[in-house]
């Protein structure tokens, strides 16, 4: 179990100091030491109010060492990452075809100023 470090290092990643996370949670500065350290464990609905605080859910908080590294977010599997690199392909493809017609849109809009211009001379 990973609670303690967890909060740890939540906290310390949000700059917020255990006196300020205790007065967010109803507690001491005390308490989110005794948490941290593992001297005592925070009761569920506070538990609950951290996780929604931080934004990670209750078996991230506890069974992952978020402190280095591990979180469900960045743990995509090989088929995720290769889903993930062919629409990142396919978007930059749709991309070069956009930008194509925008400069094309653009020598074409040239040519009408030009034509335009001559118009307007006569």
């Amino acid at each position: 179990m990973y609670l303690g470090k967890n909060i740890n290092y939540l906290r310390r990643e949000a700059k917020i100091s255990g006196e300020n996370l205790g007065k967010l949670l109803d507690k001491g500065k005390a308490a989110i030491s005794s948490y941290e350290q593992g001297n005592s464990l925070p009761p569920l609905n506070v538990l609950i109010q951290i996780c929604e605080y931080f934004k990670v859910d209750l078996n991230s908080i506890i069974y992952k060492k978020l402190y280095e590294g591990e979180t469900i977010n960045n743990q995509l599997d090989s088929k995720e990452l290769e889903m993930l690199k062919k629409r990142n392909l396919e978007l930059e493809k749709e991309n070069l075809e956009l930008y194509r017609k925008y400069t094309a849109l653009l020598e074409k809009d040239k040519g009408v100023d030009k034509t335009i211009k001559g118009v307007e001379a006569k």
